[in-house]
Protein backbone atom coordinates (compact mmCIF):
# COMPACT_ATOMS: atom_id res chain seq x y z
CA UNK A 1 0.00 0.00 0.00
CA UNK A 2 1.28 3.37 -0.78
CA UNK A 3 2.42 5.67 2.09
CA UNK A 4 0.31 8.45 2.61
CA UNK A 5 3.54 10.85 1.95
CA UNK A 6 4.17 9.77 -1.33
CA UNK A 7 0.73 10.55 -2.86
CA UNK A 8 1.74 14.45 -1.25
CA UNK A 9 2.16 17.42 -4.13
CA UNK A 10 5.72 18.21 -2.00
CA UNK A 11 8.02 18.29 0.92
CA UNK A 12 5.83 18.55 3.60
CA UNK A 13 9.19 19.96 5.90
CA UNK A 14 8.74 23.02 3.85
CA UNK A 15 5.46 23.84 5.38
CA UNK A 16 5.24 26.98 7.47
CA UNK A 17 2.53 28.91 9.13
CA UNK A 18 2.04 32.82 8.66
CA UNK A 19 -0.11 34.63 11.20
CA UNK A 20 -1.79 37.93 10.43
CA UNK A 21 -4.04 40.08 12.89
CA UNK A 22 -5.34 43.46 12.08
CA UNK A 23 -6.69 46.31 14.91
CA UNK A 24 -8.25 49.97 14.05
CA UNK A 25 -7.28 52.23 16.69
CA UNK A 26 -10.59 53.31 18.72
CA UNK A 27 -11.76 50.01 17.41
CA UNK A 28 -14.56 50.04 19.95
CA UNK A 29 -15.82 47.34 22.76
CA UNK A 30 -16.30 44.08 20.32
CA UNK A 31 -13.05 44.59 18.82
CA UNK A 32 -11.52 44.42 22.10
CA UNK A 33 -13.75 41.32 23.11
CA UNK A 34 -12.95 39.22 19.73
CA UNK A 35 -9.69 38.95 17.95
CA UNK A 36 -9.74 37.72 14.45
CA UNK A 37 -6.63 35.62 13.65
CA UNK A 38 -5.88 33.94 10.24
CA UNK A 39 -3.08 31.62 9.59
CA UNK A 40 -2.16 31.07 6.08
CA UNK A 41 -0.38 27.78 5.58
CA UNK A 42 2.73 28.16 2.94
CA UNK A 43 4.98 25.76 1.17
CA UNK A 44 8.63 27.27 0.70
CA UNK A 45 10.66 24.80 -1.38
CA UNK A 46 14.47 26.08 -2.10
CA UNK A 47 14.52 24.27 -5.00
CA UNK A 48 11.67 26.47 -7.00
CA UNK A 49 11.25 29.98 -6.78
CA UNK A 50 8.54 30.19 -4.49
CA UNK A 51 9.44 33.70 -3.10
CA UNK A 52 9.83 34.55 0.18
CA UNK A 53 5.86 33.95 1.42
CA UNK A 54 6.00 30.58 -0.48
CA UNK A 55 2.95 29.06 -2.07
CA UNK A 56 0.07 29.25 0.45
CA UNK A 57 -1.82 25.63 0.36
CA UNK A 58 -4.41 26.29 3.11
CA UNK A 59 -5.44 28.26 6.18
CA UNK A 60 -6.77 28.16 9.27
CA UNK A 61 -9.21 30.85 10.99
CA UNK A 62 -8.60 31.60 15.40
CA UNK A 63 -10.68 34.25 17.46
CA UNK A 64 -9.07 35.17 20.62
CA UNK A 65 -12.12 35.97 22.77
CA UNK A 66 -11.26 38.11 25.96
CA UNK A 67 -13.87 37.79 28.70
CA UNK A 68 -12.43 40.24 30.81
CA UNK A 69 -12.69 44.03 28.84
CA UNK A 70 -14.75 45.03 25.87
CA UNK A 71 -18.26 43.63 25.64
CA UNK A 72 -20.26 40.57 26.99
CA UNK A 73 -17.76 37.56 25.36
CA UNK A 74 -20.82 35.16 24.70
CA UNK A 75 -22.73 38.20 22.65
CA UNK A 76 -19.61 39.55 21.10
CA UNK A 77 -19.09 35.71 19.97
CA UNK A 78 -21.97 35.19 18.59
CA UNK A 79 -22.20 38.38 16.79
CA UNK A 80 -19.47 37.72 15.11
CA UNK A 81 -20.46 34.98 13.37
CA UNK A 82 -23.47 32.88 13.02
CA UNK A 83 -21.36 29.77 12.80
CA UNK A 84 -19.75 30.60 16.18
CA UNK A 85 -24.01 30.81 17.90
CA UNK A 86 -23.66 26.67 18.98
CA UNK A 87 -20.24 27.19 20.17
CA UNK A 88 -21.05 29.98 21.68
CA UNK A 89 -23.98 28.65 23.75
CA UNK A 90 -21.77 25.35 24.80
CA UNK A 91 -19.18 27.28 26.40
CA UNK A 92 -19.91 30.71 27.24
CA UNK A 93 -22.88 32.21 29.78
CA UNK A 94 -25.34 34.35 27.73
CA UNK A 95 -25.81 36.69 31.14
CA UNK A 96 -22.10 36.74 32.24
CA UNK A 97 -20.14 36.18 28.95
CA UNK A 98 -17.82 34.31 31.32
CA UNK A 99 -17.68 30.50 31.17
CA UNK A 100 -20.14 28.00 31.91
CA UNK A 101 -19.83 26.47 35.40
CA UNK A 102 -19.57 22.98 33.44
CA UNK A 103 -16.68 24.15 31.89
CA UNK A 104 -15.00 25.74 34.21
CA UNK A 105 -14.88 22.78 36.27
CA UNK A 106 -13.10 21.14 33.44
CA UNK A 107 -10.39 23.93 33.23
CA UNK A 108 -7.40 24.35 35.14
CA UNK A 109 -6.77 27.91 36.61
CA UNK A 110 -4.53 29.25 33.46
CA UNK A 111 -5.31 32.31 31.79
CA UNK A 112 -8.74 34.37 31.31
CA UNK A 113 -9.04 34.20 28.05
CA UNK A 114 -11.31 31.60 24.90
CA UNK A 115 -9.43 30.41 21.85
CA UNK A 116 -11.73 29.65 19.27
CA UNK A 117 -10.51 27.43 16.54
CA UNK A 118 -13.47 27.98 14.31
CA UNK A 119 -11.77 26.77 10.59
CA UNK A 120 -8.98 24.13 9.23
CA UNK A 121 -8.56 24.11 5.80
CA UNK A 122 -5.86 22.43 3.25
CA UNK A 123 -5.77 22.32 -0.70
CA UNK A 124 -7.08 18.86 -1.55
CA UNK A 125 -4.00 17.86 -2.71
CA UNK A 126 -3.02 18.41 0.88
CA UNK A 127 -5.54 16.02 2.43
CA UNK A 128 -5.18 12.54 3.61
CA UNK A 129 -1.98 12.30 5.11
CA UNK A 130 -3.16 13.37 8.87
CA UNK A 131 -1.27 17.27 8.30
CA UNK A 132 -4.42 19.08 9.71
CA UNK A 133 -4.44 18.04 13.45
CA UNK A 134 -0.28 18.73 13.41
CA UNK A 135 -0.67 21.95 11.60
CA UNK A 136 -3.91 23.10 14.04
CA UNK A 137 -1.61 22.12 16.95
CA UNK A 138 1.03 23.96 16.25
CA UNK A 139 -1.05 26.78 15.41
CA UNK A 140 -2.90 26.92 19.35
CA UNK A 141 0.40 26.52 20.95
CA UNK A 142 1.64 29.55 19.70
CA UNK A 143 -1.83 31.51 19.87
CA UNK A 144 -3.30 30.16 23.31
CA UNK A 145 -0.92 32.17 26.26
CA UNK A 146 -3.24 33.46 28.11
CA UNK A 147 -6.13 31.15 27.43
CA UNK A 148 -8.08 28.97 29.58
CA UNK A 149 -9.72 26.69 26.97
CA UNK A 150 -9.92 26.41 23.40
CA UNK A 151 -13.02 25.85 21.81
CA UNK A 152 -13.91 24.28 18.43
CA UNK A 153 -16.75 22.52 16.40
CA UNK A 154 -16.32 19.42 14.07
CA UNK A 155 -15.06 22.54 11.37
CA UNK A 156 -16.21 20.47 8.31
CA UNK A 157 -17.62 22.47 5.35
CA UNK A 158 -17.84 20.97 2.29
CA UNK A 159 -15.87 22.64 -0.62
CA UNK A 160 -17.24 23.73 -4.12
CA UNK A 161 -18.99 21.69 -5.54
CA UNK A 162 -18.94 18.78 -3.18
CA UNK A 163 -22.61 17.83 -2.55
CA UNK A 164 -22.13 14.45 0.35
CA UNK A 165 -25.36 12.51 1.40
CA UNK A 166 -25.39 12.05 4.72
CA UNK A 167 -23.71 8.78 5.15
CA UNK A 168 -20.35 10.38 3.41
CA UNK A 169 -21.25 13.68 5.46
CA UNK A 170 -20.99 11.48 8.58
CA UNK A 171 -17.86 9.97 7.42
CA UNK A 172 -15.65 12.96 6.62
CA UNK A 173 -17.14 14.32 10.11
CA UNK A 174 -15.68 11.51 11.74
CA UNK A 175 -12.51 11.08 10.38
CA UNK A 176 -12.27 15.45 11.64
CA UNK A 177 -13.24 14.71 15.21
CA UNK A 178 -10.22 11.76 15.23
CA UNK A 179 -8.14 14.21 14.67
CA UNK A 180 -9.17 17.16 17.08
CA UNK A 181 -8.94 14.30 19.75
CA UNK A 182 -5.70 13.66 18.65
CA UNK A 183 -4.58 17.19 19.39
CA UNK A 184 -6.26 16.22 22.88
CA UNK A 185 -9.96 18.05 22.28
CA UNK A 186 -12.86 16.08 24.01
CA UNK A 187 -16.32 16.35 23.33
CA UNK A 188 -18.42 18.80 25.02
CA UNK A 189 -21.60 19.03 23.06
CA UNK A 190 -22.42 17.24 20.21
CA UNK A 191 -20.85 19.46 17.64
CA UNK A 192 -18.89 21.19 19.97
CA UNK A 193 -15.07 20.04 21.46
CA UNK A 194 -12.90 21.54 24.54
CA UNK A 195 -9.46 21.36 25.10
CA UNK A 196 -7.63 22.66 28.34
CA UNK A 197 -4.63 23.98 27.39
CA UNK A 198 -3.04 23.82 30.64
CA UNK A 199 -3.49 20.07 31.07
CA UNK A 200 -0.60 17.81 30.56
CA UNK A 201 -2.41 15.53 28.16
CA UNK A 202 -1.82 19.05 25.66
CA UNK A 203 1.68 18.44 25.49
CA UNK A 204 1.77 15.20 25.66
CA UNK A 205 -0.54 15.13 22.18
CA UNK A 206 1.48 17.86 20.93
CA UNK A 207 4.76 15.47 20.85
CA UNK A 208 3.16 12.85 19.47
CA UNK A 209 1.95 14.86 16.23
CA UNK A 210 5.19 16.57 16.39
CA UNK A 211 7.04 12.70 16.22
CA UNK A 212 3.88 11.34 13.45
CA UNK A 213 5.28 14.29 11.53
CA UNK A 214 8.87 13.91 11.74
CA UNK A 215 7.81 10.28 9.97
CA UNK A 216 5.79 11.47 7.61
CA UNK A 217 8.74 13.54 6.44
CA UNK A 218 10.69 10.57 6.28
CA UNK A 219 8.56 8.79 4.71
CA UNK A 220 8.21 11.72 1.84
CA UNK A 221 11.78 12.08 1.37
CA UNK A 222 12.39 8.17 0.92
CA UNK A 223 9.58 7.62 -1.28
CA UNK A 224 11.35 10.12 -3.51
CA UNK A 225 14.78 10.29 -3.18
CA UNK A 226 16.30 13.95 -4.57
CA UNK A 227 17.54 13.26 -8.23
Amino acid sequence: MTHPAARLPADPAGLRLHYAYESAPLAGPHARTVEPWTVSIRHHDPKHSTGEQGVQVGRMVFYRVRLTQGRNAHAALVDESEDLVELADAVLDPVTGYFTGEVGDRLLYAGTDLLVMDEVRLDPAWRGAALGPVLAAEAISRLVPGCRAVACTSGLRPDPGWTPDAQEWDRAARKVTAGWERIGFVRLRKETFLLDPAAEAFEQQRELLEEAFARLCRAFQDARPPR
